[in-house]
């Protein structure tokens, strides 16, 4: 309430949304979830489709001192036009976290740890919720990471070892025919 009595914001009804700027939504959050609560607000874009699209609800909690993970959405300062962004981590690295959109070509570039601002733990669109972060999420991933190099590294020894076997066999027939 203000001092005169009225509701902060009273132009707005109820379910009415709030227009705010980039950089309001990143200061925004930075005060939300430095007290240690979730932030919920419409995405805007394209970046992260098909997981989420333009117009969804999305939640950022809090870090809460966990380390993100591959495979985690996290929301962010974009390094160079420093506007808040909610990308998926491709790789951590010492210094910073590597993150792209799901469909974007390239990678936003090196996020340094003091710019990431939180977690993505829920997306909605219509109502129905269409991601939910698991608190097992770190494990999966690196699961499902480990399985893939094991599965790519099997396969490439598998294919060396059929070419090899391929190239023997027709040698052997070359031989007979001579």
């Amino acid at each position: 309430m203000s001092a005169d009595g009225a509701a902060p914001h009273s132009h707005l009804a109820a379910g009415d949304a709030l227009e705010i700027s980039g950089e309001q939504l990143q200061e925004l959050l930075g005060a939300v979830l430095s007290r240690g609560r979730p932030l919920r607000f419409r995405a805007r874009g394209f970046s992260m489709c098909p997981l989420v699209q333009d117009q969804d609800v999305v939640t950022i909690s809090p870090l809460a001192g966990q380390a993100p993970c591959i495979g985690d959405i996290v929301a962010c300062r974009h390094p160079q036009s420093r506007r808040p962004i909610v990308h998926r981590v491709r790789a951590v690295r010492a210094d910073g976290l590597l993150v792209q959109g799901d469909s974007a070509p390239l990678s936003d570039g090196l996020i340094p740890p003091d710019d990431v601002l939180g977690l993505l733990t829920l997306a909605e669109r219509d109502g129905v919720v269409i991601y939910q972060a698991r608190n097992d999420r770190s494990t999966a991933i690196r699961r499902l990471d480990w399985i893939f190099r094991l599965w790519r590294k099997r396969a490439a020894g598998v294919a060396h070892r059929l070419r090899q076997r391929l190239f023997l066999r027709g040698e052997q027939s070359l031989e007979r025919n001579q």
